[in-house]
Order: C-alpha cells, then structure tokens, then sequence
C-alpha cells in the first residue's frame, strides 16, 4: 500500500501490494515535463460556469458540490481529448523495462494506465488546492468477485465530505438522447484513511454520487477475497 502526496515525491514505486512492494520499478514524477498540461487542465477549470453546473446537478439530484465536480470533470474531459483512453500498453511496459519512465514520456506516448494517469491528476489537484492524495491498492468492482486488482486512485476530502476520485475509470452516460458526457468516477465513501487496512487486506465501501453503483476499494495481497476483508 502507498498512500502519498506528490508535492516531494520524485520517484514513485509502481506495482507491489500489502506484503511485498516492488520498489525496483519506479516511475519519475517531472514537474517540468507535465506542468503545462496541468495549466492548461487549470484554463478548463476556470472556464466552467459555476451557476450552470449547480443548476445542472441540481436537476438530475446528484449530491456533489458544483466546484469539486467542475475541478474533477475538467480533467478527465481535457484528458481524454487530448490523449484518449486507449493506452498503448506495449510501449508503456517497454519504457518500464529499460529504467526509469517519466511521467511526461508516458503520458506522451499515450500509454499512461492508472498510475501515471492519477499522478498527474493529483499533480493537477495539488495546483488545485485540493486535499487529496495518491494512493496504490486494490479495487473489487464486484463483490462476488473472488480477487481484487491492483489500482492506483485518489482518496480526497472537500468541505467535511470524502471521496475517492478514480481518473483511470470515467464512464459515459446519456444526459439527453442527442448527446451524451464523459462523467468522472466520484465515489462517496466515509473514513477512508481510518478504515482502510496496515496490516491486512481491507475493501471499503463506496458509492457512486451518479448512481450510487457500489465499487470496493483498499489495500490487498492479490489474493482470493474473503468476507472478512470487508469493512
């Protein structure tokens, strides 16, 4: 489990789990290199009407306040413009195998998957000024499901309320029949940090402010799930 900001982290490790954390393969957080990507995700967000996204939410009854949900969305919007949701997963694993992979390479080369992809939406939270960190776990999108998968995605607090952010997950839904939006995954969730296991596997529970679809996560051993490992 990895549970960090990024305002001093240099090097990130990538993969590991509960047990036994691979701190061999690393990823390099570049500032420099992904700065003016987090500006310009920064132009987005100033440039959202505030009035029409209250009025917006308030019609369909989701629960979220009108800045955090403009703060979120504007990423993963601008992210998917701009470099898509389809990573190049071969490229990204050959750029692990010969050292340490930037973060702006990455990203570049659009082969980030959820770990590069939340490094640089808690980067842009952080400019943000958001309460947020990266933390690398599990997810159960199941609860029939019998393993966890490894996952990095940002547990945050905004006005006494806690959530965790999933950039890697975004889902398109329908808001009328002509047109249709890209939703960022906001998953309301109560004590994360005192719940979530130290020692053992823990799946907490959280739920959609959208739907209220039901999505465990926590901190696991990529092992077989066991009812005792829900809290």
């Amino acid at each position: 489990m990895k549970y960090l900001s990024l305002r001093k982290i240099l090097k990130y490790p990538v993969g590991g789990n509960l047990f036994s954390e691979d701190l061999e393969t690393m990823l390099l957080i570049d500032w420099d290199g992904v700065s003016q990507m987090v500006n310009e995700i920064m132009d987005v967000n100033h440039t959202l009407d505030r009035p029409r996204v209250k009025s917006w939410l308030e019609s369909d009854n989701f629960d979220i306040n009108e800045d955090l949900f403009a703060t979120l969305y504007s990423f993963v919007n601008f992210y998917a413009q701009k470099i898509g949701t389809k990573p190049d997963i071969e490229a990204r694993r050959g750029m692990y195998r010969a050292g340490v992979p930037r973060l702006s390479d990455i990203i570049g080369l659009k082969a980030a998957q959820c770990v590069e992809i939340s490094a640089l939406a808690q980067l842009y939270l952080q400019e943000a000024g958001m309460d947020s960190s990266l933390f690398t776990g599990e997810v159960l999108w199941k609860k029939k499901h019998e393993f966890g998968e490894m996952h990095t995605f940002i547990p945050l607090k905004f006005e006494g309320k806690e959530y965790i952010f999933d950039p890697a997950n975004s889902h398109r839904t329908s808001i009328s029949d002509e047109s249709a939006m890209l939703l960022p995954r906001i998953q309301v969730v109560q004590n994360f940090r005192e719940r979530v296991g130290r020692d053992r596997k823990t799946y907490v529970d959280t739920r959609s402010v959208f739907n209220s679809e039901p999505v465990w996560y926590g901190v696991g051993d990529q092992s077989n799930v066991t009812p005792d490992d829900f809290v």
